[in-house]
């Protein structure tokens, strides 16, 4: 339910960009990774916020052993965050990535990387005032096969 509130109606997200998706099964599939991320099968760590004992946003985070055994530095990856709409602009999610790097210290992570679509202005500026730099830049293309 946390996911479903926090990806309703969210447009500027990788799937919600999809006009042949609809926006209920965009729904469905954020809420579905967001599950395999709290069974452990997506992500090593979730972290929820809570405001008056409930749940109003999460970030998840995979450690990338691969990656990391082949570069020689330890690195993790952001995989879906999101606030419930009522709660942003009031620094959940700025608090949440606060403690996400906290855990990644924890784990003696080096790097910490995450994937933000460049036409969503506001979670650019979020991740620029966390003090993350931009290191790559790529597009989502979406082809569907009949």
């Amino acid at each position: 339910a946390l996911s479903r509130e926090a990806f309703r109606e969210r447009t500027h997200t990788r799937f919600g960009v999809d006009r042949q998706l609809p926006a209920a099964r965009t729904e469905e599939l954020y809420a579905e990774w967001y599950r395999k991320s709290v069974e452990g099968s997506f992500a090593d760590c979730v972290l929820i916020a809570v405001s008056e004992a409930a749940p109003v946003g999460f970030i998840t985070c995979q450690l990338e052993e691969v990656i990391s055994r082949g570069i020689g530095r330890r690195v993790a990856t952001i995989g879906i965050s999101s606030v419930q709409p009522r709660y942003e602009g009031r620094g959940v999610l700025v608090a949440l990535v606060n403690a996400l790097v906290r855990w990644c210290a924890s784990k003696k992570v080096q790097c910490l990387r995450t994937r933000i679509l460049v036409n969503n202005p506001s979670c650019v500026r979020g991740a620029l005032r966390t003090g993350a730099l931009p290191g790559a830049s790529y597009h989502t293309f979406h082809k569907w096969l009949k």
